[in-house]
């Protein structure tokens, strides 16, 4: 998954596109702004990508969730929520 993020960034003209050993993935987004403009504030985005088995199935499924805010509901029936309360 990170190799792939890896040559989205790339091909989306990120510049610096570092991917170690260990999955770490590192990358900088050129300013592109008009000539004169003055200086802004850095922009920083950090990402943590892996799997794992949170204890409800004996097997992982991974599986892409669209979240717009909110407590995200893992599994309804084992009563798994992520709670904006518990994880701000």
């Amino acid at each position: 998954m990170a190799e792939l993020l890896a040559d989205e960034l790339r091909s989306a003209g990120t510049s610096d596109v570092h991917l170690s050993e260990t999955s770490v993935l590192t990358a900088r987004i050129p300013a592109r702004l008009p000539d004169g403009h003055g200086p802004v504030p850095a922009l920083g985005f950090v990402v943590h990508l892996d799997t794992a088995d949170a204890g409800l199935s004996p097997e992982v499924h991974a599986r892409v969730v669209s979240q717009h805010g909110g407590d995200l509901c893992l599994d309804e029936q084992s009563r798994a929520w992520i709670r904006v309360a518990e994880h701000p």
